[in-house]
């Protein structure tokens, strides 16, 4: 009787900490699953003793998901995981490449070469991945989306459209969320700089030079001690030159783009003691060496722009470069891209 207590006991003891068996239902279901901080290849229903274990999941051509998971005294768990793809297309063709959430240095260092006071250096981080469109909306994406063609000079479907100002902007954007049920909007300024920057620190994506086959700007002066390069005589149609590394077009010119954040200038000791020499800039917003998905919001009667255009000297068309218009002005040198936003979990857990 003795024994058989002995042995019920351990069976009970053995089974509360027993091992949990782990299952993952990945979307698409061709996707392959790893844990990385194990020897045993990943299998559904793999025994894991109670820990913290780090989870892969990775198809080509779709974001790579890494999250941790903490195992306990469950019997099982189930996990469903879904990828998106790095790319995608939409209902009117705008095509659109995945950005992953990262750090860098927004605005310009003292040093660089037609730097302004309005563009102080601080770091950025992103923690949300983000769909940023290609190349700035065209005439064919705004004509299927809105009916009509705002353009004074229409020149056909593959050029980017103008003549559009940011109410304008965000009227296509509205109808575009309403048409596919997604959650559209322009992209703030720091994910415009970002995105355009692609990992560099130099003036420009390209390096520290550009010439017309890399930009369509006006090159009435050389950039520092750059060559002249030729003048583009108007914009061109999206996709003519070639992208940066993160696979976006025109961002350094073509057209100024249109971005969502209110103007301001960041209070900086420095240009603080230039605006009681100038006494030129107004709105200014609070300064801070480190902020956390920035956007301003600080309401002002401007909006800010980004990137030069095929009227915009070198300088214009600097990564940092920024300058200010008003909500409904519209111009033949600016337009606008659009950016997705995406809320999808790392897992959730399958009851």
């Amino acid at each position: 009787m003795k024994k058989i207590l002995i042995i019920l006991s351990f069976l009970v003891f053995n089974n509360a900490y027993a091992d949990t068996k782990l299952y993952v239902h990945a979307i698409p279901e061709n996707a392959v699953v790893k844990i990385l901080n194990i020897k045993p290849k990943f299998k559904q229903g793999i025994p894991l003793k109670k820990g913290t274990y780090r989870v892969s999941v990775y198809l080509r051509k779709h974001v790579k998901k890494e999250f941790e998971i903490k195992i306990g005294k469950e019997k099982k768990l189930k996990l469903k995981v879904t990828l998106i793809p790095k790319r995608f297309t939409n209902s009117i063709g705008m095509e659109f490449v995945y950005i992953h959430p990262g750090s860098f240095m927004m605005g310009s260092p003292p040093d660089e070469l037609g730097g302004d006071i309005n563009e102080p250096l601080f770091k950025v981080t992103l923690t949300k991945g983000f769909y940023i469109q290609i190349t700035e909306v065209s005439e064919g994406h705004y004509k299927k989306n809105m009916g009509y063609i705002p353009s004074e000079y229409p020149l056909g479907e593959n050029f980017p459209i103008e003549n559009v100002s940011w109410k304008d902007a965000n009227k296509f954007i509205n109808k575009l969320n309403n048409r596919e049920e997604a959650i559209y909007r322009l992209p703030t300024e720091a994910e415009w700089e970002y995105a355009c920057r692609a990992g560099t620190k130099t003036p420009f994506s390209f390096g520290n030079c550009i010439n017309s086959g890399q930009v369509v700007f006006y090159a009435q002066k050389p950039y520092g001690n750059c060559k002249i390069s030729l003048r583009s005589k108007g914009k061109f149609p999206v996709k003519s030159l070639k992208p940066n590394k993160w696979g976006l077009y025109h961002m350094h010119g073509n057209l100024r783009e249109l971005c969502l954040d209110y103007w301001g200038i960041p209070i900086t000791e420095e240009n603080k003691k230039k605006e009681i020499e100038e006494d030129i800039f107004d709105y200014w917003i609070p300064f801070k060496k480190h902020r956390i998905d920035y956007v301003n919001k600080v309401k002002s009667p401007f909006i800010v722009v980004k990137g030069g255009s095929w009227s915009s000297g070198p300088s214009i068309c600097r990564s940092a470069s920024r300058s200010r218009k008003s909500m409904v002005s519209t111009y033949s040198n600016l337009g606008f891209r659009v950016v997705k936003t995406i809320d999808i979990k790392d897992f959730e857990i399958i009851e």
